[in-house]
């Protein structure tokens, strides 16, 4: 038994509780995003792409790579509200970050998955995800819970009560994809060595922790685009050699396909309706839904080249320096 594929059966459960603690907590929350003028949303790796989606809910969001925040140049004043998400509460770059921030008088939400961290303790206001140990490398259902907390934090300040109510049914929908398990280890195992994942608006930030989970565990030379900037340059890369996995079934995603086509790369597409069927949900959530797949397909992929899921050789859990 490996501690990713075990870990990626956990979401659902992670799901639910996640959902529980921030709506038991969420007054802890809400004044922190009312008075703030501006939210800057940082984060590294899987947790980026958790800050991406943060950034796509609220509006008035800007993602950030935490590596970069301090260059930037940024306006933070004691207006500003900055939220640094990361799954151990060490990130180096994160805390970095949010250290910074707070010189300037800006208020931090710290989202993370472990209590008495750096971040944990450097943070006005903490959301404690509520994943559980994760012993893989290779972030799964952390990054689950992550986006939980930022879809309930958002239906719950927006008096969304037809998103939380999907919001509770998303460990259910869950349930539905993982019996799909067999089909998910057929194309882990016909998976070429290059791959380009394409998925637009909100499932771009999916696009890219799809990408980056095919390089972690899998040790593919692997690209994410916004589905039709694919076409403006990039899509020279095509060959047979070559996957694309497709994210959606947009008319963006559908003009991509028709010309994909042309040029005998291998095609998989995860969607509502598709071979890889998603259970319809709002889109808001999607990108909870869309990645669970790929999880699974970067597993059976590392297994078809000999490799140890759970442990990639160059990389490690925590960036702490």
């Amino acid at each position: 038994m490996f501690f990713m594929h075990k870990e990626i059966y956990e979401e659902p459960k992670v799901i639910t509780d996640t959902l529980n603690e921030v709506y038991n907590n969420y007054y802890k929350y809400n004044p922190l995003i009312r008075d703030s003028k501006n939210i800057y949303v940082v984060g590294s790796g899987t947790s980026f792409h958790a800050s991406m989606y943060f950034e796509m809910l609220f509006k008035n969001a800007k993602a950030i790579q935490a590596s970069e925040f301090t260059k930037r140049g940024l306006d933070i004043n004691e207006n500003t509200l900055v939220v640094g998400i990361s799954q151990s509460g060490e990130s180096v770059d994160t805390v970095n970050a949010v250290t910074y921030a707070k010189k300037f008088g800006a208020k931090i939400l710290a989202i993370t998955n472990t209590r008495d961290s750096t971040l944990y303790k450097i943070a006005d206001q903490r959301i404690l995800t509520k994943a559980g140990e994760e012993r893989a490398v290779a972030a799964t259902k952390s990054y689950i819970a992550q986006l939980v907390s930022i879809a309930t934090l958002y239906s719950l300040y927006n008096k969304n009560h037809e998103l939380l109510e999907e919001i509770k049914n998303l460990s259910m929908k869950v349930y539905e994809i993982l019996s799909m398990e067999g089909l998910f280890r057929k194309y882990g195992q016909f998976l070429t060595e290059k791959i380009v994942v394409l998925g637009s608006g909100i499932l771009f930030s999916t696009s890219l922790e799809a990408s980056l989970k095919l390089k972690e565990t899998a040790n593919l030379l692997s690209e994410a685009y916004p589905s039709r900037e694919f076409l403006h340059g990039p899509m020279q890369i095509l060959d047979p050699q070559t996957t694309v996995i497709i994210l959606g079934n947009s008319e963006d995603e559908i003009q991509v396909i028709n010309k994909i086509k042309h040029y005998d790369s291998r095609l998989i597409r995860i969607c509502e309706g598709c071979e890889i069927n998603i259970p319809l949900t709002n889109e808001l959530l999607k990108p909870i839904l869309y990645i669970i797949p790929v999880q699974l397909i970067a597993f059976y992929k590392a297994l078809a080249k000999g490799l140890n899921p759970d442990k990639p050789e160059k990389l490690v859990k925590v960036v702490r320096e």
